[in-house]
């Protein structure tokens, strides 16, 4: 493979030719040629050539940062300037211009790799790494030692050189069988539809029903309504009908919306909607989205569903999953803020463009976002919202329009407008894993189920639908820590109204057979082990008004929890905790929970759970409480921990960038005993902290561990309550040493949590 100028003319033979240059013995990526006015004397030393197409051997120091932003005259400073130009700190930045900038390379394919982040500690293994390499090693076949790499551009040394810019080679003018990896040109203006479509039937072509295939929810989608774009009528959806979705954002904006008295009736007594000409602007733009795919119908909720039918609402919000599951292309409006935005790249152009220079006749440009970082960034305001996170989990293919570029996610690859890294064929590797992008509860259905050493399974299934009897113990804890991941996630984002926190990832909690059924929230099988959730430290945790979030305190959905919930990785690995026996009670009777399948669920508790008026008015607000026997112990809260890091590691959390109250910021305190002694340590806000002051609070045991790296010998896992009448609510949780529990009095009795 060579450079080809971006006139599409190779080099020519003279002094400035790649194939010409001279390179230093003591640097074999520094050329000797012909200084050219526009590079500046650091940059004209560099031999592009080889930076972009072999490995860099180790990093190669370019000059300082200040300097760096002075050259503005130099292309490939201003590249550099602009690869880094989101890494300096806004807050006095002239302390870093003396840090210096250095540039290595990687291989670009690795950057392309995505994974889910719903299988805890198996989520690098759910990613679509084997069908890269297999293209990679296709791709060095044909060109040997000519690999795609990128230049990765940092700033300083040491913690402040583990963010990188990154700068990559626009191969549009190269041979098409040489652009694997390489940069693609990206039009601010408007998407690239060609490739959009050649990405729809690249996946249909070569995943065939791996992608096809819809999930578990599909099943619970008797009938619909689509619009048929081409004569603009909503109607009753065909049989075995194809469709696209659109996933977008309301944003409380005005827009034209189904009535019921807007529906009429044609000659053969079938309902239809006409649409009128004008709609919003998002909307607008998926019909044209949808007919340059060469589909018929979309789906789209403000016209599908009656609007101002409750019973309609109702039913077809009921059924959201199995929309989104079973329609063949999810379209997401991923950066409006309202339905009338648009879709960036369709009606208006994208907020930000693809920096790009020329140098010597070749065109470079800084990365754009990959799949990977938007994921796990909340920029995107479509990844911020609470109803739109069943749309993408559900989706069996996603296609993003954001203010960046264009992505396409399947079940098994993620393609963008500024990398050329569409794949020719599926890789043949035996630790390839069957729909890897894809929901975990959706992976196993009507497909082939690899190797039980990976997804922990006892025995393989091929080609079967594996039923509630046949989950075994391995596959409800795999579905464990996808219930966990997916909590974590949904529980960051934010929802108009807080009551609708349980039913709007309902869609998703359902597909996960094995733990269920859910009660606010809450698995069954798993219910010890789930009740032990808690803010990260860091983050802000605030209780919801029950007028608000109509929830008992002991589930995460009664919460405000700005970075999400979590688990300590020893609890959530681990089988169900020993614990006492549980009831829950709800207004038409009681029964036994938190066994899994095992146990009399009919069994009912010794004592029999009697309630005060406002107990029970208590009850009818949040829908149901937990009964139980227990043991108490009264600890007094101390000071904050400084040993946070043996409890296992948590996540860093940047609290500037969010906008909470301090004193709502989750701490971990120590707790101690009524000789002052350690007795173990609780997550909790230091408004709560504050509240309790120096008096002994009350603890219940919810269950024991049985092991613990963290603790010397078997801890207790406890809850700080507090009591309304007769029912206590949960404050925080903790985790408290066998030997100090011990130690100090403790009664036992029964308790009703709310």
């Amino acid at each position: 493979m060579e450079f080809r100028h971006a006139s599409g003319v190779k080099p020519s033979t003279n002094s400035t030719s790649e194939d010409n240059r001279r390179f230093n013995a003591d640097n074999p990526y520094v050329a000797e040629h012909v200084a050219e006015d526009r590079l500046c004397e650091i940059c004209n030393i560099l031999d592009f050539k080889q930076l972009f197409t072999s490995k860099v051997r180790s990093r190669v120091y370019l000059q300082r940062w200040r300097d760096v932003k002075r050259s503005h005259d130099c292309p490939f400073c201003r590249l550099i300037a602009a690869a880094l130009r989101d890494l300096e700190p806004n807050s006095d930045a002239s302390r870093f211009d003396s840090k210096k900038v250095y540039l290595q390379n990687k291989k670009t394919w690795k950057r392309c790799i995505t994974s889910l982040q719903y299988d805890g500690p198996e989520s690098e293994e759910y990613s679509n790494m084997y069908d890269l390499r297999s293209q990679a090693k296709t791709q060095a076949k044909r060109t040997p030692d000519k690999r795609a790499y990128r230049l990765l551009v940092s700033l300083g040394s040491g913690s402040d050189s583990q963010r990188f810019g990154e700068i990559q080679y626009l191969a549009d003018e190269e041979y098409k069988e040489d652009r694997q990896f390489f940069g693609r040109r990206v039009d601010r203006q408007r998407a690239n539809l060609p490739l959009i479509q050649s990405w729809f039937r690249r996946c249909q072509r070569i995943h065939g029903r791996s992608c096809e295939e819809s999930g578990n929810a599909a099943t619970n989608l008797p009938w619909f309504r689509v619009i048929d774009v081409h004569t603009r009528n909503v109607i009753v959806a065909p049989a075995d009908c194809r469709y696209v979705a659109l996933s977008y954002v309301w944003g409380g904006m005005e827009q034209f919306a189904a009535r019921e008295s807007d529906f009429k009736i044609d000659e053969y007594g079938r309902e239809y909607l006409p649409l009128p000409k004008r709609l919003a602007r998002t909307i607008s733009d998926a019909f044209s989205v949808v007919k340059s795919l060469g589909e018929r119908y979309l789906w789209v909720d403000a016209l599908c569903i009656m609007q101002d039918s409750r019973d309609d609402r109702h039913d077809q919000m009921m059924r959201m999953d199995a929309i989104y599951s079973s329609a063949a292309l999810t379209i997401v409006a991923a950066s409006g803020c309202h339905s009338n935005v648009g879709l960036p790249g369709i009606s208006i152009p994208r907020q930000y463009g693809q920096h790009s220079e020329l140098v010597r006749g070749f065109g470079f440009a800084v990365n754009l976002p990959s799949y990977t970082a938007l994921e796990q960034d909340n920029k995107l305001i479509w990844n911020s919202r609470g109803w739109t996170f069943q749309e993408k989990i559900m989706s069996k293919r996603l296609l993003l329009f954001t203010d960046y570029q264009a992505y396409f996610r399947c079940s098994n690859m993620v393609w963008c407008e500024d990398v050329v890294m569409e794949t020719e064929k599926c890789s043949a590797s035996f630790f390839k894993k069957w729909r890897p992008l894809r929901w975990a509860a959706d992976r196993a259905v009507g497909d082939k189920i690899h190797h039980d050493h990976i997804f922990w399974f006892k025995t393989a299934v091929t080609d079967t639908q594996i039923s509630d009897t046949q989950i075994s113990d391995d596959i409800a804890s795999a579905r464990l820590l996808n219930y966990a991941s997916a909590v974590t996630e949904f529980t960051q984002r934010t929802l108009s109204q807080s009551k609708d926190r349980v039913y709007a990832i309902s869609g998703v909690l359902e597909t996960l057979k094995g733990i269920g059924p859910f009660y606010q929230g809450i698995p069954d099988h798993f219910l010890d082990v789930c009740l032990l959730w808690h803010a990260p430290t860091g983050g802000e945790i605030k209780r919801h008004p029950v007028h608000e979030a109509p929830f008992p305190s002991w589930t995460w959905a009664s919460w405000k929890l700005s970075h999400g919930c979590t688990w300590i990785t020893e609890d959530i690995v681990v089988k169900p905790l020993p614990a006492c026996t549980k009831w829950i009670v709800m207004e038409h009777g009681i029964k036994m929970i938190g066994n899994g399948e095992s146990g009399d669920k009919r069994a009912m508790p010794t004592r029999k759970p009697i309630l005060s008026d406002s107990g029970y008015k208590l009850l009818l607000e949040v829908g149901c409480l937990l009964y139980f026997q227990t043991m108490f112990v009264q600890l007094r809260i101390g000071e904050r921990s400084r040993t946070p890091a043996k409890r296992g590691p948590e996540p860093p959390y940047d609290c500037s960038s969010k906008c909470f109250r301090e004193d709502h910021v989750s701490q971990l305190y120590e707790l101690v005993d009524r000789d002052g002694i350690y007795s173990g340590e609780v997550w909790m806000s230091r408004s709560a902290r504050e509240e309790c002051g120096n008096q002994f609070q009350d603890f219940i045991t919810l269950s024991w561990e049985e092991g613990s790296l963290a603790y010397k010998s078997r801890p207790a896992n406890m809850m700080l309550v507090r009591w309304k009448g007769e029912v206590a609510e949960r404050i925080a949780v903790a985790k408290v040493e066998h030997t100090a529990w011990c130690s100090n009095r403790y009664r036992e009795d029964w308790v009703f949590l709310g």
